[in-house]
């Protein structure tokens, strides 16, 4: 049990999270700290990657109504991030090219899935600053904002989104198990994921699970919101 929390080397604290969500055991805290400690892959990646602190945006009123996004290289491969504001849900799509293109397909086919947004953030490069980015967002409703040139962490959580995401990919040998660990782990103060937040359940990963526990449930947005907020 212990190898399976962490196996995708979420880090202490939601390492702690997805087990408390599924199971007990006495000095389970206790096992997972000393777990973690010992761990050398997430020792090499903390030295090798240390956390670059980002101005947070307070959260929106509604699910998938702000986006933000942002292109990304890991081990020489181009690849797409898209994260919901409300809820942090984090979505990756690999890159042919970096061409507005394959980018507004890339984002179709995240928004196809969740919802087309009321707002898009990034940064201004030139696939987003971009004659055919802009038309993309008129076509499709999309207030298109850019962050500053001297101020990149306008766009800090599709920064973040990129911080965690190779951060989880450098510890774990299969991109797709990493990205479901971290969507079903509890968020901080909140005590539901951002699955469970974004489709109203907890999706099934490697740890056993009751039926109760990956039954659809309601979710108080006011209450998310508040939390998320603090």
């Amino acid at each position: 049990m212990l190898r399976l929390v962490h196996k995708t080397h979420l880090g202490l604290g939601k390492s702690k999270q997805r087990a408390r969500e599924v199971m007990y055991w006495p000095g389970m805290n206790s096992d997972i700290d000393t777990m973690v400690s010992i761990c050398s892959v997430c020792a090499e990646q903390q030295n090798q990657q240390p956390a670059e602190p980002l101005k947070p945006t307070l959260t929106p009123d509604l699910p998938y109504d702000m986006v933000g996004c942002d292109v990304f290289q890991f081990r020489s491969e181009k690849y797409l991030v898209i994260v919901d504001y409300y809820f942090k849900y984090i979505d990756t799509e690999k890159l042919e090219s970096e061409t507005t293109s394959d980018i507004t397909s890339a984002l179709l086919k995240v928004f196809s899935s969740h919802s087309i947004p009321n707002t898009l953030r990034s940064d201004n490069g030139p696939q987003f600053s971009s004659s055919e980015f802009k038309t993309f967002c008129e076509e499709h409703g999309i207030i298109h904002q850019t962050s500053s040139p001297h101020f990149q962490s306008s766009n800090g959580e599709a920064e973040r989104a990129v911080q965690t995401v190779k951060r989880l990919w450098s510890k774990s040998l299969n991109k797709n198990l990493a990205l479901l660990d971290y969507r079903t782990t509890p968020l901080d103060g909140v005590n539901l994921s951002p699955a469970q937040l974004l489709m109203k359940r907890r999706p099934r990963n490697l740890l056993p699970a009751s039926k109760a526990v990956l039954k659809p449930s309601s979710v108080d947005p006011n209450t998310v919101k508040t939390h998320l907020d603090h």
